[in-house]
């Protein structure tokens, strides 16, 4: 390389030309360690990730590549793809989650990195797509911290970190499935063995076939019916399948009809199997079998007549003290 100092002399044409040499071999080089991201639009940092409305959103399908996991909205209740009704709260959270992401600088533009954030077109964790006026794709990669995650949209390369829990991202019916869809609304009497718990003007009382109606206590008559509105199943969401148990029907009568405001007459089964507490309920999932908590199975088969007022006795003559005999 030539030095130039007071010893040396160029004419002017040729230092003007090395000059003109070296601004282009700085260009080249600024040039070509950019070339990587000229191609990629500004990130506008705050926006809304996700193009969605999430009111619009009538489809919600998770993946990982091999099984997947779909909600469906249908007039304003979420579905399993099985057929089970979906937990509503967990499907609008989710929605609710999504929308809330905003876009940020960008960890990676690069499609080389893509696989090692596990966010590849074709190998990544989950993939959550979004269908009401249109449809959206995000894949979600490796976690970089609690309730966090490396995400991209499927049709842009820019890699960002998300507030998005991974383990909120199951692709099991039990991770969606409504836990209350064995609960009854408005329970207004029920029936078990022949003895049927009801209110008039107020009061809860017990009726048996062929006798007068009893008096119920009426804290315990409530916390009956309130066991019905609570019902909470904890199993059996994941080995339903709406044709087999619409090819089977139950063999026994029901052991507890419940009556609603609206005149519906529900009818229960119970089950046990060793710690198996299971209930069925004829008119939800074909009578499919779902596992309950003990104490859930025992708030629900209480035996109606414990309800019964007990009479007060008046005491004996001889059990008065002496100042009364």
């Amino acid at each position: 390389m030539l030095a130039l100092n007071s010893r040396t002399s160029l004419p002017a044409g040729q230092l003007l030309a090395l000059l003109l040499v070296l601004l282009l071999l700085q260009g080249g080089l600024i040039k070509m360690l950019h070339s990587g991201e000229e191609r990629f639009a500004p990130v506008e940092v705050g926006a809304p990730l996700l193009d969605v409305k999430t009111d619009s959103v009538t489809r919600i399908q998770l993946s990982d590549g091999e099984h997947q996991r779909t909600l469906l909205k249908t007039d304003g209740v979420w579905y399993l793809d099985s057929g089970l009704p979906a937990s509503r709260e967990r499907a609008e959270q989710l929605l609710t989650t999504l929308a809330s992401v905003r876009v940020q600088v960008p960890v990676t533009r690069q499609a080389s990195s893509h696989k090692r954030l596990h966010l590849a077109d074709q190998d990544f964790f989950r993939k959550v797509t979004l269908t009401g006026e249109g449809d959206v794709s995000l894949l979600v990669g490796t976690s970089p911290g609690f309730r966090q995650s490396h995400v991209r949209l499927s049709d842009d390369p820019q890699v960002q970190i998300a507030p998005l829990d991974p383990f909120r991202l199951g692709l099991k019916a039990s991770d969606w499935a409504d836990p209350l869809l064995l609960s009854v609304a408005n329970p207004v009497s029920l029936e078990m063995d022949g003895v049927r718990l009801f209110q008039r003007d107020g009061d809860w009382w017990l009726k048996q076939a062929n006798a007068e109606p009893q008096p119920a206590d009426t804290d315990r008559a409530v916390q009956a019916m309130a066991a019905l509105q609570d019902l909470i199943v904890r199993g059996g969401f994941d080995n339903y399948d709406a044709d087999v148990e619409a090819a089977q029907g139950f063999r026994t009568e029901p052991y507890r009809v419940v009556t609603t405001t609206d005149g519906q007459r529900i009818a229960f089964h119970r089950r046990h199997v060793g710690t198996q507490y299971l209930l069925a309920r004829e008119d939800v999932a074909y009578g499919h079998w779902f596992e309950v908590e003990r104490d859930i199975w025992d708030s629900v088969n209480t035996p109606l007549m414990t309800l019964k007022v007990e009479e007060t006795k008046e005491p004996e003559s001889d059990s008065l003290p002496s100042p009364f005999r």
